[in-house]
């Protein structure tokens, strides 16, 4: 007898599958935002050309959350690797690279942080 979890996990990799038939030039991921400073993200999910590398991601995937994120905040990334242990990722890297290299299962899930890179802005010095 199958479990409820089992038979939705089922469905969602059946899902997943005919998704990567259907756009085999492209990469199914989820983004999942950590830490209490960044919003929420109005779409988490995306499928991503295999071609564009995770700097170019960043662009898009700021485009998603609630509210702005302040220009002296970096967003950095983290990937579970294979073995399961957290992984910084590069910006250069391709995604079809980090499909290959950090996918799990079915699909591609990565966790951004967010970290005030520059300090405070100029005019609290200048006043």
């Amino acid at each position: 007898m199958s479990t409820m979890s089992e038979t939705i996990d089922s469905t969602i990799s059946n899902e997943i599958k005919l998704i990567r038939q259907k756009y085999p030039d492209r990469v199914p991921c989820i983004v999942k935002p950590k830490g209490k400073s960044l919003p929420t993200l109005t779409k988490k999910k995306f499928l991503v050309p295999q071609d564009l590398t995770l700097g170019n991601f960043t662009f898009t995937v700021r485009k998603y959350f609630e509210r702005s994120i302040n220009e002296t905040e970096s967003l950095y990334w983290f990937c579970n690797d294979k073995s399961g242990k957290p992984t910084l990722l590069s910006m250069n890297i391709l995604m079809s690279e980090l499909d290959r290299k950090m996918n799990n299962g079915d699909i591609l899930i990565i966790y951004c942080a967010s970290e005030n890179t520059f300090g405070s802005t100029i005019n609290n010095y200048i006043n």
